[in-house]
């Protein structure tokens, strides 16, 4: 079974704060959502009648959302762990 790596310590509490604070959008938040409960982004795709490319893109919007309400709420959100293809960039 491949091992799921997460760069935030998700909590539903969490994952609802961020969704509120950082103003995602529907779609934005239905990625959250379900990347959490480990779905593949095939499936997110296919359920939000999209291509890969389209979940990558809100996939990346969301990393620089959380990063931004990081900053100002570094109390109640813990700093995202980068992944080596994003310390590369």
């Amino acid at each position: 079974m491949k091992e799921i790596k997460r760069q935030v310590p998700w909590t539903k509490t969490l994952v609802e704060d961020f969704i509120e604070e950082a103003m995602l959008s529907d779609d934005e938040a239905f990625i959250i959502r379900t990347r959490v409960i480990g779905w593949s982004m095939i499936k997110q795709a296919d359920e939000l009648g999209v291509g890969t490319s389209t979940v990558s893109n809100l996939i990346n919007s969301c990393k620089i959302k959380y990063d931004t309400v990081h900053k100002q709420f570094p109390d109640r959100f813990p700093k995202r762990k980068v992944s080596k293809e994003e310390e590369l960039m």
